[in-house]
Formats: structure tokens, C-alpha cells, sequence
């Protein structure tokens, strides 16, 4: 009786402590993306001045997949 009831806490302790690492993976999961790049003039490679827009898609494909 002794060993089914240490057996059924040790279920109860790895099945916390399995609930506590898959919240922690979850929170750590980043809700955006952070990117940083260089913009260069193709022709003599320097860096281009100023600030421009760019805009990023996701597709559920890498060839003819839809927009997500």
C-alpha cells in the first residue's frame, strides 16, 4: 500500500512539474518579431541613407502557398 501510494504522488509531482515547463514555454513564445537589416546600392555596395519601408508576408508555403 505504501509503494502504490508513493508511486501515485510521484505521478502527480512530474505531472506538476510537466504542467509548469510547458507554461513556461509557452509564455516564452515572442508575440513579434524583431528584424534588423542593411540596405546597400547594388551597383557600388555602399550603405543607402534615410529609412525605408518594407513590408513582410507569411505564407503557409514556400512556393504557391497562401497568405496567412
Amino acid at each position: 500500500m505504501l509503494r502504490s501510494r508513493t508511486g501515485a504522488i510521484g505521478i502527480v509531482i512530474l505531472t506538476l512539474a510537466a504542467l509548469a515547463v510547458a507554461g513556461i514555454a509557452w509564455t516564452a513564445i515572442p508575440e513579434k518579431i524583431n528584424y534588423q537589416g542593411r540596405l546597400v546600392d547594388s551597383g557600388t555596395g555602399l550603405p543607402l541613407p534615410g529609412t525605408y519601408p518594407a513590408v513582410f508576408k507569411i505564407y503557409n508555403d514556400s512556393s504557391n502557398g497562401t497568405l496567412l
